[in-house]
């Protein structure tokens, strides 16, 4: 599963290891890709709330930080080769895959049914 992850670490002066800190941590969880300064892909099994929950210590309370999975369904302009690529070598999956995870199969609910 590719995830979005964004943040935005409020305050003017924030020194340069809370930016470090919280972009080792993203790169730590999997295959990333930095799309622009506070914006990254990563991809990973976990769910966006686990992702987020990972990231929270991070962060202080003002700060901001945005999690989603994301599928193929994107587009954009003016992404480096090395963005294409990683984009291009992604398995998204489909909303369905992503259900069926969480979801019981309808067969086995009807097998159960049936005893």
């Amino acid at each position: 599963m590719v995830h979005l992850v964004t943040y935005d670490l409020v305050g003017q002066y924030r020194p340069p290891a809370d930016y470090a800190a919280i972009e080792d941590a993203i790169k730590s969880i999997g295959p990333w890709c930095h799309l622009q300064k506070s914006v990254w892909l990563v991809e990973s099994e976990l769910l966006d709330s686990d992702l987020a929950a990972r990231l929270r210590p991070y962060t202080y309370l003002p700060d901001k930080l945005w999690v989603c999975r994301i599928y193929r369904s994107w587009s954009g302009y003016n992404l480096d080769e090395d963005q294409q690529a990683w984009l291009n070598s992604r398995n998204f999956g489909s909303l369905a895959e992503t259900l069926s995870a969480f979801l019981p199969s309808p067969f086995n609910v009807l097998g159960k049914l049936g005893r």
